[in-house]
């Protein structure tokens, strides 16, 4: 195993010291160091990749990561939705019955399809 060193940011908010000349805004960030224990293979995969797209290996693990953060905290937040809407449920609070939905999403369904297709041909 190899040990590469991941640089995480965290960004504060902006103030117009922040931009340029150009109108780019230029973040203060607050790095921190983690190390990531990394295969060989995983890491040749990670280096051909972040070449191919003109990028350092580097800059392609924070992407990598900040991709798989965002996916997270959506399902996340899908998660306590949902649990949300249960106990609502099991509260006794009213729901839409399947049959229901089903007849409104297949309407919806008819009514953005092209006419030849919502006529079955």
């Amino acid at each position: 195993m190899l040990l590469f060193n991941v640089t995480v940011s965290t960004s504060a908010p902006l103030n117009p010291s922040d931009f340029c000349d150009t109108l780019v805004p230029q973040r203060k960030l607050a790095m921190s160091t983690t190390t990531l224990r990394l295969e060989e293979t995983l890491r040749e995969r990670i280096a051909f990749l972040a070449q191919a797209f003109g990028q350092t290996p580097h800059n392609f693990m924070v992407e990598a990561l900040a991709q798989k953060a965002d996916e997270a905290e959506w399902k996340l937040s899908m998660q306590q939705e949902a649990h949300r809407r249960d106990v609502a449920l099991q509260a006794g609070e009213p729901g839409v019955e399947w049959h229901e939905m089903r007849a409104y999403l297949q309407g919806r369904l008819e009514t953005s399809l092209p006419k030849s297709k919502a006529s079955g041909q």
